[in-house]
């Protein structure tokens, strides 16, 4: 008796990964996914899919924006003192520490302190 073997179309493997996410935000994209799955005709969307467009819409601005929330207040004090060497040349950090202090710091901040903005 010869067996038969089904070889019928291949079928292609995802490969599909876990992501940790804050509840909040598990729960906010659920209901974003299950308002777009109430239709009458079609089949199902899947998270990834509605994640997918979401990740296209992302702009160089989004971007940017995220990462200048995720600096610490050190991280902007750095970027100052590294901006401030820029202009004035090598100094030390008890220098830079004793400029902080004085009123010039202040005018330092009106004009770069833009490069440290928190949005």
């Amino acid at each position: 008796m010869s067996q038969k073997v089904n070889k019928s179309k291949k079928q292609s493997a995802t490969n599909w990964e876990t992501i940790r996410v804050c509840s909040d935000f598990k729960e906010a994209a659920t209901a974003k996914l299950d308002a777009i799955n109430d239709k009458d005709t079609g089949r199902k969307i899947r998270m990834d899919e509605m994640l997918t467009v979401a990740l296209g819409k992302l702009t160089t601005e989004d971007v940017q924006m995220l990462r200048d929330r995720s600096r610490s207040p050190s991280d902007r004090q750095e970027i100052l003192r590294q901006k401030y060497v820029e202009l004035h040349g090598p100094t030390s950090e008890e220098d830079y520490i004793n400029f902080t202090l004085t009123l010039a710091y202040a005018e330092f901040l009106k004009e770069h302190g833009h490069l440290v903005a928190v949005a």
